[in-house]
Parts: structure tokens; C-alpha cells; sequence
């Protein structure tokens, strides 16, 4: 597989030697990253907005008509997932330009000649120094929950190491080559993606059986079950002598 990530070879004389060198073009696999697996961002529960509208979806999708609870439960799940990356989202956004706000207060105080020097000025800065801290530690707490970083020490906020945690983590979950059913070897992007796809469509695919199907399934299917004896024995109340 290494030769088709060379695009160049050769071999040429070795100044003043009497070995001959090679070298080499090596071409990596270009890698798309998806969206990835979607986790709720617990910190959302804290807000009451977001409850409320939750509760709100929950009971809307309660009232309305499903041919089974199963749909109701997958309806509800798709719909609370919709919603909180749209609220994260809306969350990010403002939290962003709150952010830029109060860095450009900063620095448009610090260009005031000793602004140290007006209390006014001072507690101005400091307040802002204080807000800024605030939305950075989340902004660090969640960089942190994506690396899946197992300690952190008390104070500590070493942002880029966090960031690049974060990225190389990423680039561990790709996959680069996959055996599909007949055996072969894929390590085309595309083509590994297109596999994965097909393989779970087919997995989950439903047969929409019917009910007499799910009998005969039911039927034939020869469970193992219980005799009669030992099934009223598990029946019977539990004993003092068996709990000792």
C-alpha cells in the first residue's frame, strides 16, 4: 500500500562515495474528518431557557400521534438533538462576541496613559480582566471535556496544550484502511466511508415484519426455558437460611 503514497522515486550517484542514495516523495492520505459522534453538553442544563424549551418539545411531541412509543422516543431524541446544537451554537455566538467586546475594552483602556493611575480606569480593567477570565475558563473546560484529559491540576490553563490535545485526538479516530466483505483492503477515504455507510444501512435495515412473522419467529426461534419445578422454586419467597 506504501507504493501508492510515492508519487516519486530515484536513485542517484553518491558525491565522493561509492553507494548510491534514494530518495524519496511521500505523499500522505488526505483526510476529510466528519462530524463525528454528537454528545450533550451537560453545562446546557444549568440554563433554565433550555430546560424549559426542552420540556416543551417533550411534552408537544407526547401529544402528538405516533403508531408506537418507539416513535415517540426516536422523534423526541432527534428533536432535543436539533435543538441543543442550535442553542450551543447561539450560546457560542454570543458568548463570542461578548468576548471580543470586553478584549477590545481592554485594550482600548490600556492605550489610556497611566490609566493604572485613575481609579476609575483601574477597576474598569480589572472588572473586564475578570469577565474575560470567566469566558475563557469555559471556553477551556470544554476544550478540556473534548480531549478527554483525565486530571487537570487546580489552576492550571494550558490552553494551546488542551487545543492540540484536542486535534491529535481527533486524528485517532480516522480511520485509514478497512477489510470489507470480500475480503479486500480499502484505504481510499471515499471508498471507507461509502463502506461504513452501506455495511450499517444493511445492518438496520428494517424487514417491516408482520405480526403473524414475529410469531413464527417467536415460535421457532426454541428458547431455552425453565421446567416447571425449578420455576416454582424461584417463585417461592426467599428463605433466611439463603441470605445468609
Amino acid at each position: 500500500h506504501l507504493l501508492t503514497d510515492i508519487p516519486r522515486s530515484d536513485i542517484s550517484h553518491g558525491f565522493r562515495s561509492d553507494h548510491s542514495y534514494v530518495s524519496l516523495t511521500i505523499q500522505g492520505t488526505s483526510i476529510t474528518p466528519g462530524k463525528g459522534y454528537w454528545k450533550l453538553n451537560n453545562s446546557h442544563l444549568l440554563q433554565d431557557e433550555f430546560k424549559n424549551d426542552i420540556r416543551n418539545i417533550i411534552s408537544d411531541t407526547m401529544n402528538s400521534s405516533f403508531d408506537s412509543y418507539r416513535g415517540v422516543w426516536d422523534t423526541i431524541k432527534f428533536k432535543v438533538k436539533d435543538y441543543a446544537i442550535r442553542f450551543g451554537k447561539k450560546l457560542n455566538k454570543v458568548r463570542g462576541e461578548e468576548k471580543s467586546a470586553i478584549e477590545s475594552e481592554i485594550e482600548r483602556i490600556k492605550r489610556i496613559p497611566d490609566f493604572m493611575t485613575d481609579s476609575r480606569l483601574r477597576k474598569q480593567y480589572f472588572d473586564n480582566e475578570i469577565k474575560l477570565n470567566s469566558i475563557i475558563d469555559q471556553e477551556v473546560k470544554g476544550i478540556i471535556t473534548r480531549s478527554r484529559i483525565q486530571w487537570v491540576e487546580e489552576g492550571e490553563r494550558s490552553t494551546k496544550y488542551f487545543y492540540g490535545l484536542e486535534k491529535s485526538n481527533g486524528k485517532k479516530k480516522s480511520i485509514n484502511k478497512l477489510i470489507n466483505h470480500n475480503s479486500e483492503i480499502l484505504y481510499d477515504q471515499n471508498e471507507i466511508s461509502n463502506h461504513v455507510v452501506e455495511f450499517y444501512q444493511a445492518l438496520y435495515r428494517s424487514t417491516n415484519p408482520t405480526n403473524q412473522d414475529i410469531d413464527n419467529y417467536l415460535i421457532n426461534c426454541c428458547p431455552n426455558t425453565l421446567d416447571s419445578a425449578l420455576s416454582d422454586e424461584l417463585d417461592e419467597e426467599i428463605s433466611i437460611s439463603e441470605m445468609d
